[in-house]
């Protein structure tokens, strides 16, 4: 067992007789929102009991589903994800709002090509469609991810919940 005076932990004795085998009987638990990180396992004997504040669920979630855009793995410092997910949703977001706008723009010339335009407006609507329902469904499952708590932080541990 390695305890230090920085670690968030309470200890409970076993079958105290004298104050020195207190240091070889006690057991470090550690208080609501630490757990002890360790590199090399969760077995380590080397590893300082309780001194990782765990990423908070209910945050997380808030970042996530309510902001989105990947700002929950911003949180949880999982920055590749973050990343991908930001750029993809700026980019289907912004793909969607200006092809609306260029698609629905008409030009005052000749109606010579009112059939090619009618084309592309319907395949461009299509296209929207099918993006806003890969936004949506992303959504839904960030919802169900983050909710249920599935996610980890940067450092693989679990998130507090206090739900």
């Amino acid at each position: 067992m390695k305890c230090s005076k920085f670690s968030q932990c309470y200890y409970q004795t076993k079958n105290l007789k004298t104050l020195n085998s207190q240091i070889f009987e006690a057991e470090c638990i550690c208080n609501q929102g630490y757990d002890t990180f360790s590199l090399t396992g969760e077995n380590d004997p080397n590893a300082v009991k309780c001194c990782y504040k765990l990423k908070e669920v209910y945050l997380a979630f808030i970042y996530e589903v309510i902001i989105g855009f990947g700002f929950g793995y911003l949180y949880l410092e999982n920055y590749n994800y973050f990343f991908i997910k930001f750029i993809f949703q700026t980019s289907i977001f912004c793909i969607v709002c200006f092809s609306g706008y260029c698609i629905n723009f008409d030009y005052h010339g000749k109606n010579k090509d009112r059939h090619v335009k009618n084309v592309i407006y319907r395949t461009c609507n299509v296209w929207n469609f099918i993006l806003v329902a890969i936004f949506i469904v992303w959504k839904i499952i960030d919802f169900f991810i983050f909710g249920l708590n599935l996610v980890k932080d940067t450092n693989r541990m679990r998130l507090y919940n206090e739900w």
